[in-house]
């Protein structure tokens, strides 16, 4: 989710429908197709005339988990939105497979529909809750796990349950990264969050807020961030620009920024 809120009356509503937890929406305007859950935050987006760049500043913040592991072989997004992200790695890294989790139908037949998604042996859809899938997963670990779940109100209820975040670093692998996107609106409730994440994560935990936004990245690393070697995470930000056209040297300066004002605090 993006808390973005552009102006409404250039758009055009390409498609609308309800289901049990409200409204789900698909907006096009000149340049980009948006979701939304009933509300002006987006929940994903798309340039209609580039469909492989990154809309939302959010997302390509999200991928600063990169920098971090491996080439990704085994990623999980809890959360569909417009299955931008996963549809991005799996055609970036060949041989990426991912595993979406998404508890609304209606979201997943819009992604269908709308935003390209095509089911493959790379691409498996589960329609489940985020929850129960991180408690009862028994399959391979991951090397990278993508947290963007909300509601029309902003982070959604699954993420504030005391065992989420425990469960999501089960089943990371061993240099596995988790990368959150938080929106909530409220100071106290993002506060809560990251807490909770700091106890779950301890060295390996970073907060990185999205530059002119309200969404706040939460990563949780295998090893505390001052381990990692600067002038290799510079090169590998550089290399990973070029191959994904996202700013991650600039947002890496952003990591180590928040990181040393946090110290301070």
């Amino acid at each position: 989710m993006s808390d973005s809120h552009a102006q409404r009356e250039a758009e055009h509503l390409v498609h609308s429908c309800v289901d049990g937890e409200g409204v789900v929406e698909v907006v096009d305007d000149a340049e980009t197709r948006s979701l939304y859950f009933g509300t002006t935050a987006r929940q994903s987006a798309i340039s209609l005339h580039a469909p492989d760049r990154l809309v939302l500043p959010y997302t390509r913040y999200m991928l600063s988990a990169l920098l971090f592991c491996r080439e990704p072989t085994r990623v999980l997004a809890l959360g569909m939105g417009g299955a931008v992200l996963p549809q991005f790695l799996t055609r970036t890294f060949p041989g990426c497979q991912v595993d979406i989790v998404e508890r609304r139908a209606k979201v997943v037949e819009v992604a269908h529909d709308h935003f390209h998604l095509v089911p493959s042996s790379v691409l498996r859809t589960h329609v489940m809750d985020a929850g129960r899938f991180v408690r009862t997963w028994r399959g391979r670990p991951f090397d990278l796990i993508l947290v963007d779940l909300h509601d029309p109100d902003g982070t959604a209820p699954v993420v504030h349950e005391p065992g989420f975040f425990p469960a999501c670093a089960r089943l990371l692998g061993r240099r596995g990264v988790v990368s959150t996107n938080i929106w909530t609106g409220s100071v106290s409730t993002t506060t809560a969050l990251v807490r909770a994440h700091r106890a779950t994560f301890v060295e390996g935990h970073v907060v990185l807020p999205v530059r002119d936004r309200g969404n706040v990245i939460l990563l949780g690393l295998p090893f505390p961030a001052s381990s990692y070697a600067r002038a290799a995470l510079e090169t590998r930000a550089r290399e990973l620009e070029g191959r994904l056209a996202i700013e991650l040297p600039e947002i890496l300066h952003e990591l180590w920024t928040s990181g040393r004002r946090a110290a301070r605090e």
